[in-house]
């Protein structure tokens, strides 16, 4: 049999990792044989045990390749860290998460896979100290930024929060495929919502001032109040405090 050349042999690996990846996402690690995955990837058996010792070492390393590629700049989540104006753009930090959970879906399957199967022992460290991840890329924005709000929050904290809250909307939306978990509200609306919240609280809504002859308390973004230019609905609300429709 001749030789394979290295740019052959990478080939072959590249082929046995995809293979696999389609296999353990789908089946599961214990629902599929070494013998599948070599099928899949078009390998005889034999060939596949000279690139990986055995099932294992292959689980393992997908897990290793795909968390590295979920943490690279290629994810709009991470360019979102490394050129993020927080707080000022969380829909965009939403979007990002939208779009990662359908270009790594795979990769979210195989966490459940790995949480089932081994307890989740191969990925935890992906998300194990989030604060301190974030804060490593954010250092100089969340300096800038000081402790938010009236009860004074630690930034990092903050988008700790905020990240979480998108990710398991999206997760069920997208990963579970769960439908009207807002009602008919859209992924829109539901994120404009969760901004809403996460800014502003669920607090004394905006009151009249008869002395500052205007609305005081929220601001954001009202289609409806072209009049009244202080305004705190939601983009999804039927009606607002500034009596806009």
């Amino acid at each position: 049999m001749a030789r394979l050349t290295a740019e052959e042999f990478e080939k072959n690996r590249e082929r046995i990792k995809r293979a696999a990846l389609r296999c353990f996402s789908t089946s599961g690690y214990k629902g599929v044989t070494t013998r599948e995955i070599a099928e899949a990837a078009n390998v005889p058996l034999g060939s596949l045990y000279n690139y990986y010792e055995d099932k294992l070492a292959l689980f393992r390393a997908i897990v290793d390749e795909q968390s590295n590629a979920f943490l690279s700049p290629d994810n709009d989540v991470i360019r979102y860290f490394l050129e993020s104006d927080f707080p000022n753009d969380l829909d965009r930090l939403a979007d990002a998460i939208g779009e990662s959970l359908e270009t790594y879906e795979p990769y979210f399957k195989l966490m459940y896979v790995d949480v089932v199967e081994f307890d989740g022992v191969h990925i935890r460290e992906v998300f194990s100290g989030l604060e301190e991840k974030f804060k490593a890329v954010m250092e100089d924005r969340f300096r800038e930024l000081g402790l938010l709000g009236p009860a004074r929050i630690d930034p990092a904290f903050a988008l700790v929060t905020i990240y979480l809250t998108f990710y398991q909307y999206f997760v069920l939306s997208k990963l579970f495929g769960a439908s009207k978990i807002f009602g008919k509200r859209t992924d829109k609306q539901v994120v404009d919502g969760m901004i809403g919240l996460l800014v502003h609280g669920i607090g004394r809504g905006p009151r009249w001032s008869r002395s500052a002859g205007s609305w005081i308390g929220w601001r954001a973004t009202c289609d409806g109040c072209a009049a009244v230019r202080r305004c705190w609905k939601p983009s999804w609300a039927t009606a607002c405090a500034g009596g806009g429709s």
